[in-house]
Parts: C-alpha cells; sequence; structure tokens
C-alpha cells in the first residue's frame, strides 16, 4: 500500500517547516509520515529549515550562530502563495519531534548540513532515542556519507539516499541504486525516475522506494499502480477521492 508524506509538513496549506505545517499535516488521516530538513545552530539546537538562511535577512545562517540569535527571528515568506501565512518562527527539531509523537506520524528528517561531525550526529540520535522514535524514524539525505556515518553508529538505522539524477538500469556508481543496494539503504527519487523496472529492482533487493515531489492526483495514481512504497507531497489531500 503506497503510503503519504507530508513535505515540510502541510507545505501547500501553511509556511513550510513551520510547527504549523507539521500540525495541519498531523492532523490528517491521509498522512503516514512528515518530512522536515534539519540544521544545527553554534549551541548545538537542531532546528527545521530547507535553507541554512530563512530568515529575511540572508546574512544570518543557521549553523553560524546561536539559538538564542535566532529564534525570535521572523522567517522571510519568499513565494506569493504564502502572504497569508505572516510571523512564522523557526520550529526547533524537538518541537517536530513532539508532533509527530504525539499524533503517531513517521518523522522523515532530510539531513540538509553537509560536513556534520560525528559527536554532533550521535547528539541527534541522543535526541530521537529520548523520545522512543529511533527505530520509526528515517533519515534521507544527498550527503551519502553521513547517512553512512549514521548506520556505523547505529546499523538499525533507517535511511534512504536521495537522488536527482538519470542512471541506467543497475544504477550509476555512487548515484544509484547499486549504492543504496550495498550499503542497505532506501531510496528517494524525483518521480520522474521511477520506472517500473526501477521499483522492480528495489523490491527484488528488499529497498524500499519513494518519489518527490507529486502534487498531480493523475501522477499519484500512475505510481500507486506501479507500487511506489511513499509519495511525498505538499498537499495532504493527494489522496482524497
Amino acid at each position: 500500500m503506497t503510503q503519504l508524506i507530508a513535505h515540510r509538513g502541510a507545505s501547500k496549506h501553511a509556511l513550510e517547516n513551520t510547527k504549523k505545517a507539521f500540525e495541519i499535516a498531523a492532523y490528517s488521516n491521509n498522512v503516514y509520515g512528515i518530512e522536515t530538513d534539519i540544521w544545527i545552530t553554534l549551541d548545538d539546537i537542531w532546528v527545521c529549515s530547507h535553507e541554512s538562511n530563512p530568515f529575511n535577512d540572508k546574512k544570518i545562517h543557521i549553523n553560524q550562530v546561536n539559538y538564542q540569535d535566532i529564534k525570535n527571528l521572523v522567517l522571510d515568506i519568499p513565494k506569493a502563495k504564502y502572504q497569508d501565512f505572516v510571523n512564522n518562527y523557526l520550529c526547533t527539531f524537538n518541537e517536530y519531534l513532539d508532533v509527530c509523537q504525539k499524533y503517531n506520524k513517521i518523522p522523515i528528517v532530510e539531513l540538509k548540513q553537509p560536513n556534520l561531525t560525528k559527536t554532533q550526529l550521535i547528539n541527534l540520535i541522543k535526541i530521537i532515542t529520548q523520545k522512543k522514535m529511533l527505530y520509526k524514524t528515517s533519515f534521507i539525505s544527498f550527503e551519502y556519507d553521513l547517512l553512512n556515518l549514521l548506520k556505523l553508529i547505529e546499523p538499525k538505522i533507517i535511511t534512504y539516499d536521495l537522488i536527482d539524477t538519470k542512471f541506467t538500469r543497475n544504477g550509476l556508481g555512487k548515484t544509484g541504486i547499486k549504492h543504496a543496494i550495498n550499503l542497505k539503504h532506501n531510496i528517494s527519487v524525483r518521480h520522474f525516475l521511477a520506472t517500473k523496472s526501477l521499483i522492480k529492482i528495489a523490491h527484488d533487493n528488499n529497498v524500499l522506494i519513494s518519489i518527490w515531489t507529486v502534487d498531480k492526483k493523475s501522477n499519484a495514481l500512475k505510481y500507486q499502480k506501479r507500487g511506489i512504497d511513499f509519495i511525498t507531497s505538499n498537499d495532504i489531500n493527494l489522496f482524497n477521492d
């Protein structure tokens, strides 16, 4: 059965990666998991944001300041469709986890920040473990070395290689499905890469496959028929009749 993942929360209905977006997604019975992107501040506070500089002042980067310096900064609203969603602030990773825990949603956590240290990843694992959600959480990233390091720290962690490039049937080195199979990762691909043959190869090798980002119902139905495991969407009502 294909499951729906809310992309950065209910990002069609609220500013992405905010607590409000996560809560709207959590209220929906359609949603299996809630995806977010995370960065860490200088004082080791994990926060949810797709960009390192989500504020009006683009010179301020999350990973270069302490949390106290940015927690009261209003987030930039770059898209016209979000103009009604004003006065939004950073959501901490702890707040995000609390929403997932309260409403029994699966956390899907993208590691955006490159060059994270082993100590920082251990810190991240400890936070999730304290919520008793470590083995429910899926980690996704284009930073494959970070996923490998997570697996070294805790082999049972669920990981997904993000793939945004075309590849042959057998995979092209580091960016293909062959890499995922060899390292016991699952894969999350841009939706047009999810051919019937790729899905078959993944499933034949016990690899789960997720796609992003699908907002049209006709596309969702097409991939459901192909047997895709997860669809990531901005629209939490994608599966509604």
